[in-house]
C-alpha cells in the first residue's frame, strides 16, 4: 500500500477483568487510530471505560452479559470498519506488548510485501526461542487471537468469527477458513507477546508442589466440545489439524482430571461437552445445578 498510511484500530475483549487493564492498554493503545473495548462482564469495568474515554478515538461497549469472544470480535470488526480502519488488532485483557513495542510489530506487518494476500499476522508468545536472523514472517496453520492484526480488506472473504464456538477455537477456525480462501496466516518471530494462559496455581505430585497454569472445569467443556466441532467442520481440508487439536486437548484435560481440583465437575462437563456436540448444542453453556456456566 502506498500514500496515506492505513488506519489500524484495536479491539479488546473483557470478561470479569482481573488483569491490570490500564497497564496492558498502555503498551499499545496510543499507537492505534481507534480503540474499541468490548466488555462481556456482568457489571461495567470502570478502569476500562475511563481508558476508552481517554483515548482520542476510544469506544467502550458494555454488553451487560457474556456474549462470547466471537461476538465481541465481530462487534470490534464492525466498529473498526465504521471508524475507517483497514486493519484490526485483536487483544484480550491479559495480553501486553512488553518486550517489543507494538509500534514495531504494526510497522513490520504493514510493510509485508504480501500484504494484499494477508488474512492475519501475529506475534509469538513471550519465552519463544529467539530468531533474530530469520524471516520477518513465517506461514502458520493458525495463530491465537490476542496480539493478532487482521487485514479487514480480506476479512470479508473469510466471514465473521463463528459465534457458535462462543469461546475457544474461535481464532483457529478463522485462520483455517482464511487459508481455505487462499489467504496467508503468518507469525512474526521477532515480536513477543506477554499473554497469560489459564489460572496460575499449584498441584501436588509425588510429594512435590509444582506450579501449573490450569483452566477451570467449564473452560474444559468448551475445549472438548469445540474441538469436536472443529474436527467435524474442517474434516475435509484440515482433518490432520483437527486430530492434533483433539489429541492435545485430550492430554490437557486428562492431566487436569488427574491432578487439578474439581475432578468430578471436570469429568461431568467433559461428558456433557461430548453430548452437546453430538446434539448440535453450541453457543454458551447453559447453567446446570452444581456449577456456574461462566468460563
Amino acid at each position: 500500500m502506498t500514500g496515506i498510511a492505513p488506519k489500524v484500530a484495536g479491539v479488546v475483549v473483557l470478561y470479569e477483568c482481573d488483569a491490570d487493564i490500564v497497564a496492558n492498554l498502555a503498551t499499545y493503545a496510543d499507537d492505534l487510530d481507534a480503540l474499541v473495548i468490548v466488555d462481556n462482564s456482568a457489571a461495567r469495568t470502570p478502569a476500562a471505560e475511563a481508558a476508552a474515554a481517554a483515548h482520542r478515538h476510544g469506544t467502550y461497549v458494555f454488553n451487560g452479559a457474556n456474549l462470547g469472544v466471537a461476538a465481541a470480535l465481530n462487534i470490534g470488526v464492525a466498529r473498526a470498519r465504521a471508524a475507517g480502519a483497514s486493519f484490526l488488532l485483536t487483544m484480550d485483557q491479559d495480553s501486553s506488548f512488553d518486550v517489543v513495542p507494538f509500534r514495531t510489530f504494526r510497522d513490520l506487518v504493514l510493510a509485508l510485501p504480501f500484504l494484499d494476500e494477508l488474512a492475519v499476522a501475529a506475534p509469538v508468545f513471550e519465552g519463544a526461542p529467539a530468531a533474530p536472523d530469520g524471516p520477518v514472517a513465517v506461514d502458520s496453520d493458525t495463530v491465537i487471537t490476542s496480539g493478532s492484526i487482521v487485514n479487514l480488506a480480506n476479512q470479508a472473504q473469510v466471514g465473521p468469527f463463528d459465534e457458535r464456538l462462543f469461546i475457544d477455537e474461535v481464532d483457529h477456525d478463522f485462520c483455517l477458513r482464511a487459508r481455505d480462501a487462499g489467504l496467508r496466516v503468518v507469525a512474526v518471530p521477532s515480536v513477543r507477546l506477554c499473554h497469560r494462559l489459564g489460572q496460575p496455581g499449584t498441584v501436588s505430585l509425588l510429594g512435590h508442589t509444582l506450579g501449573w497454569s490450569v483452566h477451570g472445569p467449564v473452560r474444559h467443556y468448551y475445549m472438548v466440545r469445540n474441538g469436536l466441532y472443529m474436527l467435524g467442520k474442517h474434516r475435509r481440508r484440515h482433518r490432520a489439524y483437527g486430530l492434533r487439536r483433539i489429541a492435545r486437548t485430550g492430554s490437557t484435560v486428562a492431566a487436569a482430571l488427574l491432578l487439578a481440583p474439581g475432578r468430578r465437575a471436570r469429568f461431568q462437563l467433559v461428558l456433557r461437552a461430548v453430548a452437546d456436540y453430538r446434539a448440535g448444542r453450541m453457543g454458551p453453556l447453559a447453567a446446570a445445578p452444581g456449577f456456574s456456566a461462566a468460563p
